[in-house]
């Protein structure tokens, strides 16, 4: 759904009128309402790593540096795997482990060990690399980017949509108090369903990465 598509909808439950545009309204409800559809995709987003959003970076290193930086990628990136160039996994450690290990000595080579370690300047989540690289690597990463709030009427949400949409009408709701003859806590009760049932949906698209073998 658009980011308009949610507003509306949610504002024909609320029994108000629906609009032609989002962006630049001077109507106060249409403002909220559009204030809390991202703040219900944001709840919803936070609350799984959702297939739609499954990310690809290849990163290349840089000779003599053990840090880089996810470009684009934001602070609340999702790290799954590291592969290094010649496809050898690069294994999550703790930092405190990673730290330990640079302090027993400057080795360098082609990493094996990754933590995440804060942001950089843009807001973009770091890895430290353990060894420090001696050469440039392209170093392919799999996880999952949290996506921006929506901005344009025409913005799309790939997060399923009967989830955001029941959070952010429970949300407006209770903004107003209760609407229809629906308590706020039901409305709520069944946002959360919905957005169990989404999770759980999303969830089974993966079953075969909650097998483990020892």
């Amino acid at each position: 759904m658009t980011y308009i598509e949610y507003v509306n909808k949610v504002l024909v439950r609320l029994r108000e009128e629906q609009v032609m545009q989002v962006v630049g309204s001077d109507d106060n409800v249409v403002n909220l309402v559009a204030e809390l559809v991202n703040d219900a995709r944001r709840q919803v987003a936070s609350a799984h790593t959702w297939n739609a959003y499954n990310t690809t970076w290849i990163q290349p290193t840089t000779i003599s540096s053990d840090v880089v930086a996810l470009s684009g990628a934001g602070k609340a990136a999702v790290i799954d795997s590291v592969y290094r160039a010649d496809g050898q996994p690069v294994r999550l450690r703790q930092l405190s482990a990673l730290r330990r290990l640079a302090a027993q000595g400057n080795e360098t080579g082609s990493p094996y060990f990754f933590s995440p370690d804060g942001v950089d300047g843009s807001s973009d989540l770091r890895l430290r690399l353990y060894p420090t690289p001696d050469a440039v690597e392209n170093l392919t990463i799999h996880g999952f980017q949290q996506p921006d709030d929506l901005a344009a009427d025409d913005d799309v949400c790939l997060l399923p949509s009967q989830a955001v949409f029941s959070l952010a009408y429970a949300l407006a709701a209770a903004e107003r108090g209760e609407v229809g003859g629906q308590p706020t806590a039901e409305l709520f009760a069944l946002a959360q369903r919905d957005v169990s049932d989404a999770i759980a949906l999303d969830a089974s698209l993966n079953t075969l990465d909650d097998v483990w073998y020892s």
